[in-house]
């Protein structure tokens, strides 16, 4: 396998007896590709080969988000996702190959659990996420929004009475209600 899309066909049919055997493909693919990873096993006298069982694998630290450009193999993104991270602080950043592809992915992950996205109205509560640029959490969810086709699915920012009038009012129709939020809305909502 050379290139992480070779992967897709089986994390997409991952199961219990495969998921230990794609986990430590993967690994290996990141040691040989990401040059970050690479060197942070290196560092940590890691031989990838050594490595037989998925826990063993070594996780980046999160931190490195903030400091390096983690990628593997050479393309160019199309977009740079940034964290939320707390006020001052650097934000992590996720380089994304493909937006599309991103969206793509996201819609199969939850179709996959939940059914078909016009079979549901999508309710954000996603106040400080919305005031920023970068977030990976409102590309998804406007995605999901206009492929629902619900007309009364949208973005809430602090106005609750709304929001709850519509979820009761939605409540009664044949499609789910999800709603999306951060935990700090979300307790100011309840």
């Amino acid at each position: 396998m050379n290139t992480f899309k070779s992967f897709v066909p089986e994390i997409y049919e991952v199961n219990e007896q495969t998921f230990a055997r794609i986990a430590l493909e993967v690994f290996l693919f990141q040691a040989q590709h990401n040059p970050v990873y690479s060197s942070f096993i290196g560092h940590l006298r890691i031989n990838p080969a050594s490595v037989a069982r998925i826990d063993d694998i070594p996780f980046l630290p999160i931190s490195f988000f903030k400091t390096h450009e983690i990628q593997s193999g050479q393309w160019q993104s199309e977009t740079i996702f940034t964290t939320s991270g707390t006020t001052g602080a650097t934000p992590g950043r996720h380089l994304v190959y493909s937006v599309d592809e991103y969206k793509a992915h996201a819609r199969r992950c939850f179709e996959q659990f939940f059914g078909p996205l016009n079979n549901c109205h999508f309710l954000a509560l996603l106040p400080s996420y919305l005031e920023r640029e970068g977030s990976s959490l409102i590309a998804m969810i406007d995605h999901f929004i206009r492929e629902s086709g619900s007309n009364e699915s949208g973005f809430y920012l602090r106005d609750h009475a709304s929001l709850v009038e519509r979820i009761e009012k939605l409540a009664a129709g044949p499609r789910k209600v999800v709603l999306w939020g951060v935990s700090f809305a979300l307790l100011d909502l309840a």
